[in-house]
């Protein structure tokens, strides 16, 4: 793992992974442009700048890319839900008890109603968190995905829950949890200001952590709510838009 010392970091990088470093679910990954993103992070690192990713996905597909890119910060896993240190495998809910319950609650409604089917299936390994995917929402752009959850939140709007969509799915997290939650909560722990942070996303459940963070980019597949909200939109699409977003970021320091 890339060591990255907390008293000399001053600002972190947070990076989505569906649509940042990858093309989605069931998608071969780009190896190669992978390869080059993991060399970049001791550069940001010799700079004082930490690399870690924030995702909707659960902490053990976070941990794996995180592997994957020698990267060894905390992880904001189930869209803020959670956070998972994997220096010392640890991990703590981001939500208070009352709020996980109405997802808990959710679950067995959406469970009962009849929707889900080989199609469209909650998403295996969450802990706190929600997330509806499947072939039917996967092969979808953003503006399909966001109509499939505005319906799902108009069937479900007596549950006090957060919706949110990547590339891939309806995410439903508790309440008080996003992803720019677990950003204020990993900024702290390190001593680095929002001011500092910097966030890398593409689809509507990242715009929390883009509206929070110092600065904001995405590449050139983000949705175009993504779009409006960032500084720097690359003129590359996933992985090849993050890593040309990094590499800006290492020329600018």
């Amino acid at each position: 793992m890339t060591e990255t010392n907390p008293v000399s970091m001053k600002k972190i990088i947070f990076c989505d992974i569906d649509g940042c470093l990858n093309l989605g679910k069931n998608i071969s990954l780009d190896l190669e442009v992978l390869s080059q993103i993991k060399k970049l992070i001791p550069r940001l690192s010799e700079k004082g700048i930490g690399f870690t990713l924030s995702t909707g996905r659960p902490q053990p597909y976070a941990e794996a890319f995180a592997q994957l890119l020698d990267s060894n910060l905390p992880l904001v896993c189930e869209g803020g839900a959670m956070v998972y240190a994997p220096e010392n495998d640890e991990y703590r809910a981001m939500a208070l008890p009352e709020t996980l319950d109405s997802v808990k609650a959710l679950r067995m409604a959406i469970q009962n109603s009849g929707l889900l089917n080989a199609e469209l299936f909650f998403e295996i390994g969450k802990a706190y968190s929600l997330c509806v995917t499947g072939p039917y929402l996967t092969t979808r752009d953003h503006n399909g995905i966001r109509s499939e959850m505005d319906d799902f939140k108009k069937r479900y709007s007596d549950y006090p829950v957060n919706w949110t969509h990547s590339t891939t799915s309806i995410d439903i997290t508790p309440l008080g949890t996003s992803k720019a939650s677990g950003l204020s909560a990993i900024s702290a722990e390190f001593g680095v200001k929002l001011a500092d942070t910097m966030a890398i996303g593409d689809s509507n459940g990242d715009i929390s952590m883009l509206e929070v963070a110092g600065q904001a980019f995405c590449p050139q597949n983000a949705s175009d709510e993504v779009k409006r909200a960032c500084q720097y939109v690359s003129s590359e699409s996933y992985a090849e838009g993050t890593l040309d977003i990094l590499k800006r970021i290492l020329n600018q320091v």
